[in-house]
């Protein structure tokens, strides 16, 4: 399930369309100026030792504002922004005439715009946006506000020929100027799955399956290697053109990493989850965390929200009955549960020095967090008793500012202007 919400939240976030025309061919070279001071990706240095994953995100994070998609009216959901100089959250256009409606902006998240073309798996890369039509295999650039967009590449399929999963596959990921694009079975001429290779900066498309024979599944790049799993579940690794493939022991596979740290959930032999894994890439250590350790109750289990460069951030997991309240058709009662018990806690990469950061009856959190400078933005909703009726309510983002012990306070929801 909650693979299922990273994906929509995902494609929700991702799926952009733009108030101006596409053109194929390039500007005069003058740039359209953007509204922010969002700067390009790092550069490959600034990788080093640091493993990076970028695959599926609920928060596209740049160094002026935090993008996501959320709900804002009608249970319509739209990107926005929030904005680190002022606190508040905007939808995302930039055209003051725009109503935002019929897959015409930034903001709504319509998987198909008027030219037809799907887009997904968007990144940030020297100052501009990249996304790929996977349908029609088009890769796609646009300034921040959405401005300037250009077909950077175009595989020139014809609409009646076009293999029966699209041109490209859900799961891009970017690393220093390149796109990394899977093809699986049904998006291939071959019938056969590849991994495809985008340059930003030349142009430069390269399948990099037919070029070496090698394929894989990526989950991280690590010190100019990629990681990952062949078609048959093994654990291997090779350099960035796919070459020098080789099957290795066994490599994290995780939701969050920070520097060259990946945090696993822990399993028993049955199934059970009995903790936090921390898998060290750079010395290759292993730290099992249990859920004793962490403080959870039985029958429990941790749920990562976000790790940071010095702490994870997690709450507990259980099923427990809220109440009941009637069905809004046939009156029948109905059971509410809730999932966690509005707790949010802190701990150091190694489990040591527990706090609970956060705590408020009746919230629930759910799923990621991001916390940057002394902020921390989750989702979460109500859930409890209200006039004798078990009730949820109050769905949304909310934002708090850590004190100087590092407790949450001023938590209210995200309200979003425009």
């Amino acid at each position: 399930m909650k693979k299922i919400l990273y994906l929509f939240l995902a494609l929700c976030l991702l799926f952009l369309t733009a108030c101006n025309t596409i053109s194929s061919t390039s500007s005069d070279g003058s740039s359209t100026s953007s509204s922010s001071d969002d700067k390009q990706m790092p550069s490959t240095s600034d990788f080093e030792d640091s493993i990076i994953q970028n695959k599926f995100v609920d928060f596209i994070h740049l160094p002026s504002r935090v993008i996501f998609s959320t709900s804002i009216s009608s249970g319509t959901q739209f990107n926005v922004y929030y904005s680190k100089t002022d606190g508040k959250a905007y939808i995302y256009c930039f055209d003051p005439l725009c109503d935002h409606s019929d897959g015409k902006c930034l903001a709504q998240p319509i998987t198909v715009n008027t030219s037809g073309i799907y887009f997904g798996d968007t990144k940030f890369i020297n100052n501009r946006f990249w996304c790929a039509a996977l349908f029609t295999g088009k890769i796609i650039s646009f300034n921040f506000d959405g401005t300037d967009m250009k077909i950077e590449y175009d595989a020139k399929h014809s609409m009646d020929k076009l293999p029966t999963g699209g041109v490209f596959s859900p799961g891009i990921m970017a690393y220093d100027s390149c796109l990394y694009i899977p093809q699986d079975s049904t998006s291939s001429t071959d019938g056969k799955p590849h991994v495809l290779q985008f340059n930003t900066e030349t142009g430069e498309m390269n399948d990099l399956t037919e070029k070496t024979g090698n394929y894989l599944i990526i989950n991280f790049f690590y010190n100019g290697n990629i990681y990952g799993q062949t078609e048959m579940g093994e654990p291997c690794k090779c350099d960035l053109d796919l070459d020098n493939m080789e099957i290795i022991e066994k490599i994290p596979v995780a939701n969050h990493y920070s520097g060259s740290r990946a945090f696993e959930t822990m399993y028993d032999e049955k199934g059970n989850m009995i903790g936090i894994e921390v898998c060290d890439m750079k010395t290759g250590d292993t730290v099992e965390i249990t859920n004793s350790a962490l403080g959870i109750p039985e029958n429990a289990t941790p749920e990562i929200s976000f790790v940071d460069d010095n702490y994870m951030y997690f709450y507990h997991s259980k099923k427990e009955l809220v109440g009941y309240y009637p069905h809004p058709k046939t009156g029948k009662q109905v059971a509410r549960y809730r999932w966690n018990d509005g707790k949010l806690y802190r701990a150091n990469h190694d489990g040591a020095n527990v706090i609970c950061i956060h705590n408020e009856t009746n919230f629930e959190f759910d799923g990621e967090s991001i916390v940057f400078d002394n902020k921390i933005i989750s989702k979460g909703k109500y859930v409890g008793m209200r006039n004798g009726i078990a009730d949820s309510w109050g769905s949304g983002y909310y934002a708090g500012t850590f004190d100087e012990n590092g407790m949450i306070n001023e938590w209210k929801p995200i309200e979003v202007v425009g």
